[in-house]
């Protein structure tokens, strides 16, 4: 295979659909707004991310046995990695109890009750992959920093980490008319704190310590470099669903050397 072949290759299976997937929907989940094609652009974008972090991590879908989606929701991108990891075992957590018991019973995960408090969560294994969408776009530092202990806790040697990450195109979207629910004068704050700090979070309002967070590549890199020993492996800006950034971290240190990724990955996706 040539060179060219390879990056041919590459850009097939980025690419690839992921074809029919479980598209039971529970009445609960706050994601559907019955616009179909937009809930699985969203799912088809972070199966994209998937690939190119254990691309980065030189570790092929083979490989992948145990899988955490931390804030799964009702299950909007675990019905997509379901479908390119299908002997994996699940695990669904999240605070919405309604949304942990669906991916209980509709794609048999194992449930885990999240808490806000950390501290208070127990997940019961180590996994391969850890996948967390548009949670660390909604709490404060401290909160990240208890996140991302947390995930290192629960990786598996050679673990990949995904999570996504409110950037530098949140205030372009704001420019545009978004409010992500804000006042505009916490809007005009969380904007100013991230332009003068590389990091902004406001409240919603009659939450505590939730609302929209804003991060820089520097300042989340940063965190990640500060709270653990993980290795960073890419980051990829605007890589969810065309809004969010994507992180990917492995724990330990990614193997550089050329290995299967190629070949295995075509004999599970194909």
């Amino acid at each position: 295979m040539t060179p060219a072949d390879e990056i041919r290759k590459l850009f097939e299976l980025f690419e690839a659909k992921v074809g029919d997937v479980d598209e039971t929907l529970s009445p609960g989940d706050t994601m559907w707004e019955g616009d179909e094609p937009h809930y699985r652009t969203v799912g088809e974008s972070a199966i994209r991310a998937v690939r190119l972090a254990l691309l980065a991590a030189n570790r092929s879908p083979a490989s992948i046995h145990k899988i955490l989606d931390f804030g799964s929701g009702h299950g909007r991108v675990m019905r997509y990695l379901q479908r390119i990891f299908p002997d994996a075992e699940f695990t669904a957590s999240d605070v919405d109890r309604e949304g942990v018991d669906f991916c209980a019973e509709t794609f048999g995960a194992t449930p885990v009750y999240s808490n806000p408090d950390l501290q208070q969560v127990t997940l019961p294994a180590r996994y391969d992959l850890i996948w967390c969408g548009s949670l660390f776009t909604h709490v404060d530092e401290e909160h990240w920093a208890g996140l991302l202990r947390l995930f290192e806790s629960a990786l598996a040697d050679r673990g990949v980490l995904i999570f996504t990450v409110g950037g530098s195109t949140v205030p372009k979207l704001v420019k545009k008319g978004w409010d992500y629910f804000l006042s505009v004068e916490k809007l005009g704050q969380v904007i100013a704190d991230y332009r003068r700090d590389g990091y902004g979070f406001v409240e919603y309002d009659g939450h505590e310590r939730y609302g929209i967070t804003i991060a820089s590549p520097a300042w989340a890199t940063g965190m990640i470099a500060r709270s653990t020993d993980l290795s960073l492996l890419l980051y990829l800006e605007r890589g969810w669903d065309e809004h969010q950034d994507v992180v990917a971290c492995v724990n330990g240190m990614p193997e550089l050397a050329p290995g299967p990724f190629l070949e295995k990955t075509a004999e599970v996706d194909g």
